[in-house]
């Protein structure tokens, strides 16, 4: 079995009222022209970090909770008229919506959405978003992000399910105070590209396949996997788009994941991808046959060692 867990579905209203209020955290990025890479840090709770790649913007929010977190973007420092990203997971299921908040209430979701390769995690509390989106998209819904704007965050609110989408007011936001402009120049450091299109294949009960698409300025790809509920990753390396994972516990169920790796730096690791290996014993070990003809009667006595996996 093999789940990517990308769903998306309509809002839900709920009269829940999302109010972006001013904060007093600054942004320190020399000025209002930053450079390529930009680390907002408002507090140990939320963290933004931007990568401006040419026409491509990749964006890593995350937070103190396990419901959802948003990032917005505006031409002043109050959520009406904002373009705003949410993103949450509620167990192996997630979403990213694009939206547009026309006053002060739960923003709608746009006709069009222009987020792509994005990733909700949950980990020790804390909740991570990745996405990608175009600095200028095309849509009237989205703040073409060519000039200077105003960066807005909450966060903290509950994810009820996803299917159709519901979930709670937000228990912290608040608004950059220093304007942005991010970098167009072509020299930006050019890490890997998020990786995407992982498809499994099933080779055994206990082997799989890990295929996915080429990220660019990759030199290598790392591939990290480990059972549900556990702390500790494993991990091994690839040269090409694909490895082989084998020897894994049967009847246990494994997170994987993918990140490219160049020269000099290191790409965001892909969504997870669940596989759950089967049901079945190993093969037998130490079988020993002796002939036994007692009584007259000739016989075969058979025994063996259990297998690995059944024993207790």
């Amino acid at each position: 079995m093999v789940t990517s867990g990308m769903k998306r579905s309509p809002f839900i209203f709920l009269s829940v009222i999302f109010l972006f209020f001013t904060a007093f955290s600054q942004v320190n990025c020399g000025g209002p022209s930053c450079t390529c890479n930009i680390d907002y840090v408002s507090n140990t709770s939320y963290s933004l970090y931007i990568w401006a790649r040419g026409d491509v913007i990749s964006f890593e929010v995350s937070a103190d909770t396990s419901g959802w977190v948003g990032v917005g973007f505006s031409l002043t420092p109050n959520m009406p008229n904002s373009d705003v990203i949410i993103g949450g997971r509620l167990g192996e299921d997630m979403f990213v919506t694009d939206a547009y908040a026309i006053t002060y209430a739960r923003p709608p979701d746009d006709s069009q959405q222009d987020v792509f390769n994005y990733c909700v995690s949950v980990e020790n509390g804390r909740t991570m978003m990745t996405f990608d989106r175009m600095r200028v998209t095309g849509d009237t819904n989205d703040l073409a992000l060519n000039q200077t704007f105003y960066l807005l965050y909450a966060y903290g609110g509950t994810v009820e399910s996803i299917g159709p989408l519901n979930f709670s007011q937000h228990t912290t936001q608040g608004v950059y105070m220093n304007q942005l402009t991010l970098s167009t120049s072509i020299e930006c450091p050019q890490g890997p590209t998020t990786v995407n299109g992982i498809n499994v294949t099933k080779a055994g009960p206990d082997v799989f396949v890990i295929e996915w698409n080429e990220a660019q300025n990759s030199a290598s790809y790392e591939i990290e996997y480990r059972a549900t509920g556990e702390a500790v990753w494993s991990n091994t390396t690839s040269n090409v788009t694909n490895t082989t994972l084998d020897n894994l516990e049967l009847a246990t169920t494994y997170e994987v994941r993918v990140r490219g790796v160049s020269i000099s730096k290191l790409g965001r690791w892909s969504c997870i991808v669940i596989v759950i290996t089967c049901d079945v014993p190993r093969m037998v070990e130490n079988v020993i046959i002796v002939k036994n003809a007692s009584n007259g009667q000739p016989s075969l006595d058979v025994s063996w060692d259990m297998p690995f996996s059944d024993r207790a």
